[in-house]
């Protein structure tokens, strides 16, 4: 994923890789990019509703 992700939304290239990946990424089809955005997006917000439900039963306590 770091191959796909770090170039696609930091713009930076990736370690595993001694190739050019954002000049690889931004050659892709905008359809394409959007799909990896779009999933990036998803595990950002599925990370921070785990930590908050993590948050929220550590204060609770009683579930």
């Amino acid at each position: 994923m770091d191959f796909i992700l770090r170039p696609l939304v930091f713009g930076k290239s990736s370690g595993y890789s001694k190739n050019n990946d954002v000049e690889f990424i931004k050659k892709l089809p905008v359809s394409i990019r959007r799909w990896f955005l779009a999933e990036y997006l998803c595990i950002m917000l599925c990370g921070i509703a785990f930590l908050v439900a993590g948050v929220l039963l550590y204060f609770e306590g009683d579930i």
